[in-house]
């Protein structure tokens, strides 16, 4: 989706005659780049470059940081708790690192 928004932003110059420029847009050269059609969609694609890389990683993150807290407050996750996680990977040294965090209380 970057990728597709980021095309938004490439113009390409052509010479119509010894005085004369046309900007077409790289992607769809039906559009021109001084138009105010171009505008708009330079605004929208703007408003997406911002939505699309920054805001759907921040609304997971969110969520995530959510659902983490009420992990947390009842001690399970997915009905198996820390300590029987411990257990049972206990010989495991992948994940030994892992479990013994700050949060062992």
């Amino acid at each position: 989706i970057s990728l597709t928004i980021s095309r938004t932003f490439r113009c390409n110059v052509y010479d119509e005659d010894e005085s004369t420029e046309i900007k077409v847009l790289l992607v769809d050269q039906s559009v021109d780049c001084d138009s105010s059609d171009y505008q708009l969609i330079f605004v929208y694609a703007i408003i997406m470059m911002v939505l699309f890389p920054v805001g759907v990683p921040l609304i997971w993150l969110i969520k995530l940081h959510a659902l983490r807290e009420r992990f947390e407050a009842t001690g399970k996750v997915h009905g198996v708790t820390r300590e029987t996680l411990k257990d049972a990977t206990a010989s495991d040294s992948d994940l030994a690192p892992h479990l013994n965090d700050k949060n062992d209380d």
